[in-house]
């Protein structure tokens, strides 16, 4: 199933500082066939419980920060839907359509820390099977509250953790 050609952000308003709407804005410039959506806080957590009732919902209540939120959140909008989740802060200055070829189905970039992936960007295609195994593996942490530290319980930690054991799933690292 091909990436689809959205671009996910979260910031807690849509009222962006001067700095970061200029990031935007030029990233957005250099992808013209994109469709960008930004969620602040309360659209994210609408999100994440009209689409994931139950269970899932209540792990994403059960955290108190935010950074935490919007990581299993970036995890569950690009489940649902596909496409490219970027930290709001994050410039990108190239074009997506020269790194992202018509039969990826996930993009994942390495951490400059030996077996560490990046969160800042997200590339994958909607249903993928990585992404199913992050949601499960992070919602029973929350649930069983195995952690304190945003990076193993939501973070880059639980992420790595999976990327590196499942060599059966088709994704590519840059």
């Amino acid at each position: 199933m091909p990436i689809p050609k959205r671009i996910y952000q979260t910031w807690k308003t849509h009222n962006l500082p001067r700095g970061i709407d200029i990031v935007v804005r030029k990233m957005l410039d250099n992808n013209p066939g994109y469709a960008h959506y930004l969620y602040d806080d309360a659209e994210m957590t609408e999100f994440v419980h009209k689409n994931y009732p139950g269970k899932i919902g209540d792990a994403f209540d059960m955290l108190a920060i935010g950074a935490a939120r919007a990581d299993l959140w970036r995890y569950l909008i690009l489940y649902k839907h596909g496409g490219i989740y970027l930290d709001i802060d994050a410039e990108i200055t190239g074009k997506l359509d020269e790194l992202i070829r018509p039969d990826d189905s996930a993009i994942i970039t390495r951490e400059q820390v030996e077996g560490l992936f990046n969160q800042w960007i997200l590339i994958f295609s909607k249903g993928h099977p990585l992404l199913s195994d992050v949601i499960n593996r992070c919602v029973r942490n929350i649930r069983k509250r195995s952690s304190n530290n945003i990076l193993h319980l939501t973070g880059d930690r639980k992420s790595t953790r999976l990327n590196s054991s499942h060599a059966n799933i088709s994704y590519a690292v840059f």
